[in-house]
């Protein structure tokens, strides 16, 4: 675990259950039945990644996606585990890059629960990162967001060398 919502994100999926018929989940005293081992274990990232056409195939393919769908059917975010869960395990191995490529701000400390909705005042920092995607954006707030986005692609030089996003 190298982030403390990696932490929450196991307790999350091993100590909760969702109810039957509805999005709410409820915590048990007890680790739920899990096909996890020690050939077999649980990721949780982002619902948001970026994968190649090689993971893609093994993401398809994968004879791991069986159990792993029939024990995250009865979680409460299963698009936070799936993909990262069956990219890291089985064959092909793969490479993992922690990096989404994707600008997005925290409000304060960067422990807020949910990413701050960007506007105009942002687009220094979005043309300094190196994200091919702005994360999140209200078009109520912010109707011109997509002209300006689009704008600072066309600018920016193909071969912009990488940096971490915040």
């Amino acid at each position: 675990d190298e982030h403390h919502c990696q932490t929450n994100a196991r307790q999350r999926y091993l100590y909760r259950r969702r109810l039957p018929g509805s999005y709410r989940s409820v915590p048990l005293p007890w680790p739920r039945r899990h096909p996890f081992s020690d050939s077999f274990r649980l990721y949780a990232g982002e619902q948001w990644v970026s994968v190649s056409a090689r993971v893609v195939d093994k993401l398809v393919d994968s004879p791991l996606n069986d159990p792993l769908i029939r024990y995250i059917r009865r979680s409460s975010n299963p698009d936070e585990v799936w993909a990262p869960t069956i990219a890291l395990n089985g064959k092909p191995e793969v490479t993992f890059v922690n990096d989404r490529r994707r600008y997005v701000r925290w409000p304060g400390d960067g422990s807020a629960a949910h990413p701050a909705v960007l506007g105009p005042a942002d687009l220094p920092a979005i043309r300094d990162s190196d994200g091919f995607f702005a994360r999140k954006i209200d078009l109520a707030a912010w109707p011109e967001a997509f002209d300006a986005l689009d704008d600072l692609a066309a600018q920016r030089p193909l071969d912009r060398k990488s940096t971490r996003l915040n």
